[in-house]
């Protein structure tokens, strides 16, 4: 792992990309609560690929998030 004293991106950085999943929400999330703003919650777009439809039905209003992948969407 990359280091540096500046707390940005490269302190999350490895070999093969940059491990920065959540860090940004939460810390936006965190300066609107500390704002006093308890009821705003951060969102971020998801791909289509996340989403699951059933054969027999393959239409976005029959799906959900893939079973493997809805506990960090609930995050």
């Amino acid at each position: 792992m990359l280091k540096d004293n500046y707390g940005g991106v490269t302190a999350y950085a490895y070999h093969g990309g940059v491990n920065i999943k959540y860090t940004a929400l939460i810390n936006i999330q965190r300066a609107l609560e500390e704002a006093d703003l308890k009821n705003a919650k951060v969102t971020v777009p998801f791909n289509a690929d996340i989403y699951f439809s059933p054969e027999g039905n393959p239409v976005p209003s029959a799906g959900d998030f893939k079973p493997e992948l809805i506990k960090g969407c609930n995050d």
